[in-house]
């Protein structure tokens, strides 16, 4: 029972991660896109 749980516990904390990460990335993604837009009407 014990050991299910704790499971349960690195299997959260990974899908964190993982979620964080993915947001991260979207985040300068999205950061690189407003970049190129602004380069382009300033031209």
């Amino acid at each position: 029972m014990k050991k299910l749980q704790r499971n349960q516990q690195i299997q959260r904390e990974d899908t964190f991660r993982l979620t964080l990460k993915k947001s991260r990335e979207l985040c300068l993604f999205g950061f690189h896109l407003q970049f190129r837009f602004k380069f382009c009407i300033s031209r």
